[in-house]
């Protein structure tokens, strides 16, 4: 114990601190619930880039597509806005941010 506070007292920047960073995660695979949990590690990645895509370019690419399919877009932008409203009122309850998960 006294080897690691010697050593995190000498850490001076951020990327020192995560190059000491490492942990072992095991998984039962023949348990259900491992299982699970084992899933959403590996696919940690794929939902927060579905996040980040969610949050970034599935707005434009709604509203372009209602202008292209209705015209006056007054409407449509305005129940878009509303869902995008609650999308970013859920990312806000649970704490997410997919541009810290995705850089």
């Amino acid at each position: 114990m006294v080897l690691i506070v010697q050593l995190l007292t000498k850490i001076q920047t951020k990327e020192q601190y995560k190059a000491l960073m490492k942990a072992i995660v095991e998984f039962n695979l023949e348990d259900a619930d491992d299982v699970r949990n084992h899933l959403s590690c590996i696919k940690a990645p794929h939902m927060a880039a579905m996040l980040w895509e969610i949050r970034n370019n599935l707005y434009k690419r709604c509203m372009n597509e209602a202008e292209l399919s209705h015209g006056s877009v007054a409407d449509v932008e305005e129940g878009v806005d509303i869902v995008f409203d609650k999308i970013n009122d859920l990312f806000s309850r649970y704490n997410i941010d997919p541009e810290e998960l995705t850089t």
